[in-house]
C-alpha cells in the first residue's frame, strides 16, 4: 500500500502558468497525493483558480492568507500537511508524470530519508536539462553535505526532491528571505541519514524574468550571503572534518555575489567589504583546494578580488 504524499505549492500572481502546474500534479501517477495550495494574497485570478481546483478535485486543499512570502507559505502548507512524505513545487513551474512515483519509489527502495533527482531549466525559448544520465547513487549524511557544499550535482533546491515528514518536526522555514532554501535544505541534510539521488531530468524549472529569485536587488544578493554564511558557521561547529569543502563554498558564494552586484542596477557591496578579510583567510588557508574546483572564469573573479575589489569592478563588468 501506497504512503500519502503532501505537495506543498505557494501561490502569487501566477494566474498565467497556474493551471500548467496544478494539472502536472494532479497528473502524476503516483496518485496517492494531497495537493495543498497556499494563496499568498494574490491580486490576480489566482486565488480563484486554487478555489475551482478544489471543488473539482478532493485531493485539493487551499488556504488564502495575507501575502507573506513563499517561506511563509511554505510553513502554512507544513501545518496542514498530512502525508508521510513532503514534497514541493513551485507555481510557476511543472513535474513530469512520474516525477513522485520515481521520488517515492527511490526513497523506499534505498530506505533514505531523502530523495532527489535532476531538473531542466524552461526558458521562453529552451529547455536546457542539467544532468539525465539516469545514475544513481546513495549518500550518507556526511557526504551529503559535502555535496550540498560542492554544489554541484547535490543542490539547495526544496522543489527536486521527497522528505520523510519527520524531518520537518522542528525545521521551518525562515520568514522574510529570499534564499530560503539555502537556510532550510543544511538543517535538512543535517537531520537526515543519507539521501538518495537519481541524475534525471523530472522537474521543470521556469525561468520567469519577473520572479523574485531572477530580480536583481541588494536585499537578494546580501540575503544570499548571510544565508551563506549562517551555513558556514554551522557546518564549522557540525562537521569540522568538511573544512576545506566549507570554506570553498563561502569563498565560491563570495565570488558569485561580488559579480551580481558588479553587474547588478544596484552597486552596493559594503556588506562584501565588511567580509574580505575572512574571505582573504579562508582562500590563503585553502588556495590549492579551492583553485582546482573553481571553474576559470571564477579563478580570474577570485583574483580580482584578492587584488583590489574596487578598482577590479571595470574589470568584471567587461568578463
Amino acid at each position: 500500500m501506497s504512503a500519502l504524499i503532501s505537495i506543498i505549492v505557494p501561490v502569487y500572481n501566477f494566474e498565467d502558468c497556474l493551471g500548467r502546474c496544478v494539472d502536472s500534479i494532479l497528473g502524476q501517477t503516483y496518485s496517492d497525493i494531497e495537493l495543498i495550495l497556499v494563496d499568498d494574497g494574490s491580486r490576480d485570478q489566482s486565488g480563484a483558480i486554487c478555489d475551482a481546483y478544489q471543488s473539482l478535485d478532493p485531493r485539493v486543499k487551499v488556504v488564502h492568507k495575507k501575502n507573506g512570502g513563499t517561506s511563509e507559505a511554505r510553513n502554512y502548507g507544513l501545518e496542514l500537511a498530512s502525508g508521510e512524505y513532503i514534497g514541493f513545487v513551485d507555481g510557476d513551474d511543472f513535474i513530469e508524470p512520474d516525477f513522485y512515483q520515481v521520488l517515492y519509489d527511490l526513497i523506499v527502495k534505498h530506505g533514505t530519508d531523502i530523495s532527489m533527482v535532476s531538473y531542466r531549466e524552461v526558458w521562453a525559448d529552451r529547455a536546457v536539462e542539467k544532468a539525465d544520465t539516469g545514475r544513481t547513487f546513495v549518500l550518507e549524511r556526511e557526504d551529503a553535505v559535502k555535496g550540498l557544499l560542492l554544489d554541484q550535482e547535490i543542490q539547495n533546491y526544496v522543489w527536486n526532491k521527497l522528505y520523510k515528514r519527520e524531518l520537518f518536526r522542528e525545521i521551518r522555514f525562515p520568514v522574510g528571505v529570499v534564499y530560503d532554501d539555502i537556510n532550510i535544505m543544511y538543517e535538512l541534510f543535517r537531520e537526515s541519514r543519507s539521501i538518495v539521488y537519481r541524475e534525471t531530468a523530472k522537474y521543470n524549472y521556469c525561468i520567469r524574468e519577473t520572479s523574485v529569485i531572477h530580480t536583481d536587488s541588494h536585499k537578494k544578493r546580501e540575503d544570499g550571503l548571510l544565508s551563506i554564511l549562517k551555513r558556514f558557521y554551522e557546518v564549522e561547529r557540525d562537521f569540522p572534518s568538511l573544512k576545506q569543502y566549507n570554506a570553498y563554498a563561502l569563498v565560491l558564494w563570495m565570488i558569485r555575489i561580488y559579480t551580481y552586484t558588479v553587474k547588478g542596477v544596484d552597486p552596493e557591496d559594503g556588506f562584501i567589504k565588511e567580509r574580505m578579510p575572512m574571505f582573504c583567510r579562508l582562500y590563503e588557508e585553502n588556495p590549492a583546494f579551492i583553485l582546482e574546483r573553481l571553474k576559470p572564469l571564477k579563478r580570474v573573479i577570485l583574483f580580482i578580488m584578492l587584488w583590489d575589489i574596487e578598482k577590479g569592478k571595470e574589470a568584471v563588468k567587461k568578463l
